[in-house]
């Protein structure tokens, strides 16, 4: 069999590429709570007293206020210059691991998180791009109750962040690599929020946003434009919706539409496959269309393969696909996610055989690029019956939604 544990993806550390100091062309002013080097020097010695509210079931307003302070300390402390570079380390965890101790309880973690929540926005048009995008990876990893390692279940976020994360999404004005931190910051929010305080309308929101997100790039070979589209596509597959609250499948046709484009970058491509089978199927979802559309991208990554077999990435491109099928974890499969699950789930039983024949012609494919040290090479006579059994079952051309029929 084949191992997911053998599956690599080369996942980027903090969601975007070190952003650049830059040269400030626009003149920033400091808000009214902002505290200079000296100031913060000074209050770093009442921060340990201060930081010991957290540990109230419900904090006053005059401790919510003193707990104000420690926001305006380490927003403040991450626009100084001699921290600029060491904002991750010095402001950023430090910042978490004050919110995360042990002896918090959650509502003084709240109270907190809620300030630097109001007061973020102040420096989220500041001239230096290093401290914009540090500004936005603290919200997107600011959370509620620490990661436990007995259980394997990783920390909780706060999940109230997911509007402004929308409103720096939305803001024609913000730079690239913060839209797409906050992208990535939804997908960690929809994913892990495993207290199920987003409601419905809440899941609607982002998938609004981030659909519209997907709209508002083109297909492009432009790294900065690719890279958007795939790190939007895959914050997509946690929304764990197909549509919004109106009704419209914007989720499951957003990601089918990226599928199968043979102009969508081939990366954009695998992630939508695999964020495509973590979807909530229902009974009307046209899982051949779906399978038959991943099993089209697998012959043209196949393809491509052939082309030029000693690059880099087709390990990654490939394993997302694999995925698609079989899930990484007893977890995710438990949830549903995978083609091979998603047809055990109430009235796709009868896609089953169509799902189970698609993977058994695929896997040849999938053992010579995952298995080897070196992927390759192909098995000729393998790849030519999966290519007759694609082309030979086609799925049906009649109208099933929310996979629409524009995209068959």
């Amino acid at each position: 069999g084949l191992s997911c544990q053998t599956l690599v993806f080369s996942q980027e550390n903090g969601g975007a590429a070190p952003a650049a100091n830059g040269n400030p062309t626009t003149k920033w002013t400091p808000p009214p709570w902002y505290m200079d080097e000296v100031a913060a020097e000074k209050f770093e010695r009442e921060k340990i007293r201060i930081l010991q509210y957290l540990k109230n079931n419900n904090p006053g307003t005059a401790q919510i206020k003193e707990l104000s302070r420690v926001a305006d300390y380490y927003l403040s402390k991450m626009t100084h210059e001699e921290v600029r570079q060491s904002i991750p380390k010095d402001v950023n965890q430090r910042l978490l691991s004050d919110v995360l101790t042990p002896s918090a309880r959650p509502n003084g973690r709240a109270a907190l998180l809620e300030e630097i929540i109001n007061k973020i926005p102040s420096i989220l048009n500041h001239p230096s791009d290093v401290v914009r995008t540090n500004a936005v990876l603290l919200l997107t990893e600011m959370s509620i109750e620490p990661s436990n390692f007995q259980t394997k279940t990783p920390a909780i976020p706060y999940t109230p962040v997911h509007k402004i994360l929308i409103q720096i999404i939305e803001d024609s004005q913000q730079l690239r690599e913060c839209k797409i931190i906050a992208v990535r910051g939804l997908g960690r929010i929809c994913r892990d929020d495993f207290s199920n305080t987003l409601s419905s309308t809440d899941r609607s929101d982002i998938a609004n946003t981030l659909a519209k997100a997907v709209e508002s790039v083109p297909v492009s070979s432009e790294d900065e434009d690719w890279w958007y589209r795939f790190r939007t596509i895959e914050s997509l597959g946690y929304v764990d919706r197909l549509d919004n609250v109106n009704g419209e499948p914007i989720v499951i046709d957003t990601i089918m539409k990226a599928l199968s484009d043979p102009k969508e970058h081939l990366l954009v491509r695998s992630q939508a496959a695999l964020s495509i089978s973590r979807l909530p199927y229902t009974g009307s979802t046209n899982v051949q269309l779906i399978t038959s559309q991943i099993c089209k991208l697998t012959l043209r990554l196949s393809a491509e393969f052939l082309k030029d077999p000693t690059a880099d990435y087709w390990r990654d491109y490939f394993s997302r696909v694999f995925l698609a099928f079989r899930p990484e974890t007893q977890e995710q499969s438990e949830k549903g996610w995978g083609l091979l699950y998603q047809v055990k789930k109430a009235g796709l039983g009868a896609n089953s055989g169509y799902v189970d024949q698609a993977f058994e012609r695929a896997m040849p494919i999938f053992k010579a690029i995952l298995q080897p040290e070196t992927p390759g090479p192909l098995p000729a006579p393998s790849l030519k019956t999966f290519q007759e059994w694609v082309q030979n079952n086609l799925p049906s051309n009649k109208k099933v939604t929310p996979a629409s029929e524009t995209l068959q």
